[in-house]
Parts: C-alpha cells; structure tokens; sequence
C-alpha cells in the first residue's frame, strides 16, 4: 500500500507513468532511464494498548534513479527531484493513509550496473498511520 501510495504522488509530481518511467519493486533491464521505489526493512510498529492492531507502522523506503552512463548530472538531479518530493511528505495523506518521510541520507551515487549506467540512491524512515 505504501508504494502505491507514495509511488502515485511521486508519478503525478514528476509526470511519470507506473511501468514506464516508474517501478515498484522491480528494477527492469530496461528503459535505462528509470526511477524505482523498494520498500524494505520496517521497524516495529506501534501498538495500541490491548495489542490488537498497530496504531502506526514504520517502514523503510528506498528511492533509486538510474540513467545513461554519460548523464551523471541528470541521474542526480533527477534524484534530488523525487528526493524533494519525499522529503515534503510531512503528516501528509496518500490513499487511506497518512505518512511522514524522513530522509536517512541525501542522494549519493552508488555506482554503475552491469551497462555502466550511472545509479542514484537515497533511503527514507517513513511513518504511516
């Protein structure tokens, strides 16, 4: 749900499509230009009293970019694009739920895959109640 969620708002704020641009958990052999979200890793979430159902959960979220081995300066721009619009997702309602994202690092180039194209990774704390 959360990256569908967080996945529809980056789509309309960057004029992506989902399977043409943007990814969910996949990272395909092409387009060379893509933008993927991973969710991974969650903390534990909150609980109620009574322990019946979590009052929030705290998942992590992973945002990659990937780009042509000569666009260096356009991967990471488009990086810190999609990484100012997480960034603004404060208390902020996507689909049923309500988010907060909290950067754990700014855009860094990770390297190049096997095609030598240049890749972008920046990794996001995220609440959802």
């Amino acid at each position: 749900m959360m990256l569908t969620d967080i996945g529809g708002y980056i789509a309309t704020s960057m004029s992506l499509t989902a399977g043409n641009g943007l990814f969910l958990n996949w990272q395909p052999e092409t387009p060379d230009q893509i933008v993927v979200l991973t969710d991974y890793l969650h903390d534990m979430p909150d609980i109620t009293m009574r322990g019946t159902s979590p009052l929030s959960e705290h998942p992590r979220l992973q945002l990659l970019v990937r780009d042509l081995p000569m666009e260096v300066v356009q991967c990471e721009s488009r990086c810190r694009t999609a990484y100012g619009y997480i960034c603004a997702i404060q208390d902020m309602s996507l689909g049923s739920k309500r988010y907060t994202a909290i950067p754990m690092q700014t855009p860094t180039m990770v390297g190049r895959d096997e095609q030598q194209r240049v890749l972008y990774v920046c990794n996001f704390q995220v609440t959802q109640a």
